[in-house]
């Protein structure tokens, strides 16, 4: 299945990093398409944790990551490769590593206060504003 994958990166309470992007390589199964997007997330998290170290600001302890997929969260945090995960490239459990070394740490997060959900999903207008204030970007 190609799905489209979302997140979005703050610091200081504000949105610093975004995207919103079809997926390249196809999932088996959706934790695997969210897995597949945290790998992205951590990307960005891991070059702007280095950014703010290297502006003098280095970050203490892991940077949390809030994921909606209960089933992603368990795959990142199971160093275990089994045989619902063999097919999947190497680079996608890069995710793990980083999970393992404390750079980040990944926090479930319920789909109805997702802000990345804008990102990726048609909402109704009252869902679409809720989502700017859960990611810092409210008018008021």
């Amino acid at each position: 299945m190609t799905s489209v994958g979302g997140f979005i990166c703050c610091v200081g309470g504000g949105p610093t990093a975004w995207e919103s992007k079809k997926q390249v390589d196809q999932a088996l199964s959706s934790v695997e398409s969210e897995y597949m997007a945290l790998f992205r997330a951590i990307r960005e998290v891991v070059w702007q944790r280095r950014l703010l170290a290297q502006l003098g600001e280095e970050q203490q302890g892991p940077t949390p990551l809030y994921c909606d997929s209960q089933g992603a969260i368990a795959l990142a945090k199971n160093p275990v490769l089994h045989g619902l995960t063999k097919h999947m490239k190497v680079k996608w459990h890069w995710v793990r590593s980083m999970v393992t070394s404390g750079e980040v740490e990944l926090h479930y997060v319920k789909t109805t206060a997702q802000p990345a959900d804008m990102m990726t999903k048609r909402l109704v207008e009252q869902q679409h504003w809720k989502c700017c204030k859960l990611a810092g970007m409210a008018l008021n």
